[in-house]
């Protein structure tokens, strides 16, 4: 083979490279393509399970809530009668003092 023939194989040759770099990129891009859509189709999933939990728990949260209402209402009374003994006073003058010191409001 004479100088020209070789010289044109390399560039052949090179070509070839060069258009499975090309093929190499676009699969390169395919697969990221893919990726991004599975992550976000997974990221729309989890969210819609969260919203369908938190539908479906709804009615037994306010439930809850309205039954621990309920209770505090009924203890509000025995508590308001308990703060107002001479007993209730010393205690939350006590408490106020020890928050005052706490928060530095009061001098050491």
């Amino acid at each position: 083979m004479s100088e020209h023939d070789d010289r044109l194989l390399r560039l052949f040759a090179e070509t070839r490279a060069a258009e499975r770099d090309e093929e190499f990129v676009a699969s390169v891009a395919v697969r990221i393509r893919r990726a991004r859509l599975r992550r976000s189709i997974t990221r729309i999933g989890t969210f819609a399970a969260f919203v369908a939990l938190a539908v479906a728990a709804t009615p037994y949260v306010a439930e809850g809530s309205l039954a621990l209402a309920g209770r505090l209402v009924s203890v509000t009374p025995a508590l308001g009668n308990t703060l107002a003994s001479p007993a209730g006073w010393a205690g939350s003058a006590v408490i106020a003092l020890w928050c005052f010191r706490r928060f530095r409001a009061l001098g050491r």
